[in-house]
């Protein structure tokens, strides 16, 4: 059953104002401009990461998954490839970003900075992060054996000598 009465998605417009807008898109601008870096260099790769934390500090953005791969200059793709690297000291760099930024969501979600909803799909998204539901079997307490004849019995069948097979009895 649908709410009659919401608008949404028309009525979840950002809270953010254009100049905040675009202020942000002009931080994230200056991280687009910067050369890839290699995954051949994992000093290369380290430093960068070291700058963007540091940049995220100095212009007040939350860091992000999305926004250390604009920073790197790679695919989500490409940096997961990396971290499933077992030879890649890069891959090792940048999943212990990863684990910074998911502590950091978590920290503010808890402190009630960031929605719940958004940071349980972002743990899922970059972080393996999954529902799961466990259903336990419990075998019944008491046996209860029933034979074959009863079974039929209570079950309404009777035999059929033309088809040579049980059918209901109302047939």
């Amino acid at each position: 059953m649908s709410n009659k009465v919401s608008n949404f998605p028309n009525a979840a417009k950002p809270k953010a104002t254009p100049e905040e807008i675009g202020q942000l898109v002009g931080v994230m601008d200056e991280l687009r401009r910067l050369p890839p870096v290699s995954k051949n260099d994992p000093e290369q790769v380290r430093e960068r990461l070291d700058y963007y934390f540091q940049y995220c500090t100095e212009n007040g953005i939350k860091c992000s998954v999305e926004g250390m791969t604009l920073a790197l200059g790679k695919s989500r793709q490409s940096l997961w490839e990396w971290e499933n690297d077992p030879k890649s000291e890069a891959g090792k760099i940048v999943s212990r970003a990863k684990e910074l930024i998911n502590c950091l969501l978590t920290q503010w979600s808890m402190d009630g900075k960031m929605p719940f909803p958004y940071t349980i799909w972002l743990q899922k998204n970059h972080y393996g992060y999954s529902d799961t539901k466990v259903l336990e079997i419990k075998p019944q307490t008491e046996t209860h054996t029933i034979s074959l004849e009863q079974q039929i019995e209570e079950s309404g069948l009777i035999w059929d000598e033309q088809l040579e097979e049980y059918v209901p009895a109302d047939r």
